[in-house]
C-alpha cells in the first residue's frame, strides 16, 4: 500500500504492472515510481487499446495508431469497418470509418 490508504497498490516491478488492468487497458504497463505508467510501443501493444482500436504505436505518452495494418488488424475494423488511419493534430491517429 501507499501512504495510510489500504486501496492504493504499490507497483515495484514491470511483472505488477503487467497483471494489472491499466496495462490491458490503457498499456500502462512499465513501473515508474510506484505506479504503472505508459512508456514505449510495447506498453502499447500490450493493451485492450492496440487490440480493439488499433492504437499500437507511442507518441507524446499516448497509444495512437501509426500504421494502416494497425487500423486492419484491429477489432474495430472487424466489427465497425474503423479501418482507416486518420491524422490528428500534434501527430496523433485514430482508425476511422
Amino acid at each position: 500500500p501507499i501512504g495510510d490508504s489500504p486501496s492504493k497498490c504499490h507497483a515495484a516491478s514491470d511483472a505488477d504492472c503487467h497483471r494489472a488492468k491499466a496495462c490491458r487497458f490503457y498499456g500502462k504497463c512499465t513501473a515508474m515510481k510506484g505506479a504503472c505508467v505508459r512508456r514505449s510501443a510495447a506498453d502499447c501493444k500490450r493493451s485492450n487499446k492496440c487490440r480493439w482500436a488499433g492504437e499500437c504505436g507511442f507518441k507524446d505518452g499516448k497509444c495512437t495508431a501509426i500504421a494502416a495494418k494497425d487500423c486492419q488488424r484491429s477489432k474495430y475494423c472487424k466489427e465497425k469497418g474503423m479501418c482507416t488511419l486518420k491524422r490528428k493534430y500534434g501527430g496523433l491517429a485514430s482508425c476511422i470509418k
